[in-house]
């Protein structure tokens, strides 16, 4: 192709072939530019990957040291009230709550379980005593929750919840016209203010009367 033709021909096809090798020059020189980025990119995210892998190795460590002191407060709370333990005798029977959670239903059932004892009282929210919807009024006080001073009305206001759902601090409801209610602790165990002439004291709570169903503050 380059001898042939005329000399005006030959430099024609000769600036042809420089406008040809100077554009591949161009092209590879952007393909290796775009290695050398995608390199550069891939180291980061390598060194960003190892650092989120140590880490999360890390807090691995960490919540399975959380958890076992969790689990070894748990196992000295039974051991310190057992049971029919603690200063109410047989209003507590076991640990209370019987699980240890550090969220708002974990702090009102707390808060219910330091009322054991206290006497019922009818339409009394405390201090000296409770009737069942003014216990669990004050026990959700206490995480910073304002419930209303009626059995139907805190159900009516809360987030229905179903029994494998149930933790501490959620609401427990007997019978079908809603007259009586108290406070899961754990364990199948509930905090309630009973009658007149008792106290607030633990049950289990299918031991209370038959359940209408459960709720949620939040």
């Amino acid at each position: 192709m380059l001898i042939s033709g005329s000399s005006e021909d030959l430099t024609d096809k000769l600036t042809y072939l420089d406008f040809m090798a100077r554009s591949q020059r161009a092209q590879v020189s952007d393909v290796i530019a775009v290695r050398d980025k995608y390199a550069a990119s891939k180291r980061e995210l390598d060194t960003l990957t190892k650092t989120l892998a140590a880490r999360d190795a890390d807090l691995a460590a960490k919540k399975k040291s959380i958890q076992k002191k969790v689990d070894d407060l748990q196992k000295l709370r039974i051991r310190a009230y057992g049971a029919g333990g603690g200063a109410t005798g047989s209003m507590r029977t076991g640990p209370c709550p019987a699980e240890y959670t550090n969220d708002p239903g974990g702090k009102a059932a707390a808060k219910a379980c330091s009322l054991i004892g206290k006497p019922y009282i009818w339409a009394a929210a405390g201090p000296r005593g409770y009737d069942c919807s003014g216990m669990t009024l004050a026990a959700w006080a206490a995480a910073g929750v304002s419930l209303r001073h009626y059995t139907k009305w805190q159900w009516a206001d809360n987030k229905p919840v179903s029994r494998g759902e149930l933790k501490p601090g959620d609401l427990v409801f007997w019978y079908s016209d809603l007259h009586h209610m108290g406070m899961y602790v754990g364990n199948d165990t509930v905090v309630h203010a009973t009658h007149t002439g008792d106290y607030v004291r633990m049950a289990k709570m299918d031991d209370v009367g038959p359940i209408a169903g459960f709720r949620r503050p939040s």
